[in-house]
């Protein structure tokens, strides 16, 4: 899954509760980028939430709370589980510089969802091969893209309706997709609400199969040990084509949660990727005709 939380300046940070809840649900290592004398410092590669809030505390401390700040919490999909594939990552096509856990930049990244591109190699991630190979070519021809709408629609269509968002030095923040605002702060999805009901289709790692309405044999939280998430979804009608609330069109295999959440599904396997947007299209979800899915 991941999230993004967006802190603008003069807003007041996410409570440590709330933290806590991004870090449980998206164990997978996490970052944060700040503008600081005109570029973008970033500090990530945390794999505990202790590492992180500290962290977060040493800059909150040295600058106050008015500044503006990125945070990102992993759930890995591409490029495998490690600090140099956490969030955020400066905007170059040096993958060197990408896997440094501190570092600077004119422009920061952080992403969520899944983005259709094929990594150069086994350690580098789809965010980070988007930057590479489509956002620095972009930001060479024209270093404040991110101010031509015609060029952030673009990159909205390109990443599949998931999320993105650019910092500058200057602490400019630049959203791509659709956001939920809370308490003055932004997030890429609700992960960040304590109750996100889905946490409770957790099953242990070994006993289930990856079949398809196969029970779970939760309730299970995704911080009580290694766990597997099961949603149930409802397939969509195939051959269809739908539209997310972004304005993006998909089609294929397709499923929705009772949040109205799109998926990618895998009938076969009984996986589902997520695809970090919603459903816009009026699709009555039913409960009857929904099966559990593995999310991977």
């Amino acid at each position: 899954m991941c999230i993004i939380a967006i802190k603008p300046q003069g807003k007041q940070f996410p409570d440590d509760e709330t933290m806590r809840t991004m870090f449980a649900h998206n164990p997978h290592g996490a970052g944060f980028m700040f503008p600081y004398n005109g570029r973008v410092e970033i500090r990530k590669g945390f794999m505990d939430y202790g590492s992180f809030a500290q962290a977060l505390r040493n800059v909150r401390d040295r600058l106050g709370d008015d500044i503006p700040v990125v945070m990102h919490f992993r759930i890995t999909t591409h490029g495998g589980t490690c600090p140099g594939n956490t969030h955020p990552f400066p905007l170059t096509d040096d993958i060197a510089d990408m896997h440094r856990t501190t570092s600077h930049a004119t422009i920061g990244v952080a992403h969520n969802g899944i983005i259709r591109i094929t990594p150069r190699s086994a350690d580098v991630s789809d965010t980070m091969e988007f930057i590479a190979s489509v956002l620095a070519p972009i930001a060479r021809k024209n270093p404040r893209f991110y101010e031509t709408q015609r060029i952030c629609n673009g990159i909205r269509d390109s990443i599949n309706g998931s999320r993105m968002v650019f910092l500058t030095g200057k602490g400019e923040i630049v959203r791509i997709g659709a956001w939920i605002e809370h308490d003055g702060c932004f997030y890429s999805n609700d992960s960040f609400k304590p109750n996100d009901t889905r946490w409770l289709a957790h099953a242990p790692v070994t006993p289930v199969a990856k079949t398809p309405g196969r029970a779970y044999t939760g309730p299970r939280l995704p911080w009580e040990g290694k766990s597997r998430l099961f949603v149930k979804i409802m397939p969509l009608k195939s051959g269809e084509t739908y539209r997310d609330t972004d304005g993006a069109l998909w089609s294929g295999a397709l499923g929705v949660d009772g949040f109205g959440r799109l998926y990618e599904l895998d009938p076969e396997e009984g996986v589902a990727y997520e695809a970090e947007t919603y459903l816009d299209d009026p699709v009555r979800y039913d409960k009857h005709k929904a099966i559990y899915f593995e999310v991977a």
